[in-house]
């Protein structure tokens, strides 16, 4: 389970109905700056978990076509994710490691 602090929760909420404070939060800010020098999120990557840590991975293509990968924490990427509507991946391994069954719903 990543733990997601109040506030990057918060952005995640508002991005996924749809909603703005009217003031540019800090995933609003991040896309905003990608866009305006020409560039596109193109995923998450959540890598390791070290130490109790969870780490990850943004994808960003530049205007030139070239992609880049930057160090990001996974709430900061999650909430980015959201907002610019791009996947969020998990490394295989990681997976592995951390899933755990959980009981839902019945499917119908």
């Amino acid at each position: 389970m990543i733990l997601i602090g109040h506030v990057e929760a918060m952005y995640i909420s508002l991005a996924l109905k749809g909603k703005s404070l009217g003031r540019p939060l800090t995933p609003d800010l991040m896309e905003e700056l990608v866009s305006t020098l020409g560039g596109v999120v193109e995923h998450v990557l959540v890598t390791e978990l070290r130490e109790g840590v969870y780490h990850s991975l943004l994808r960003v293509r530049d205007a030139l076509g070239r992609s880049h990968e930057l160090d990001a924490r996974p709430s900061d990427a999650v909430a980015l994710a959201v907002r610019v509507g791009c996947p969020i991946y998990v490394e295989d391994d990681l997976f592995e490691e951390v899933a755990q069954e959980v009981e839902g719903p019945p499917a119908d």
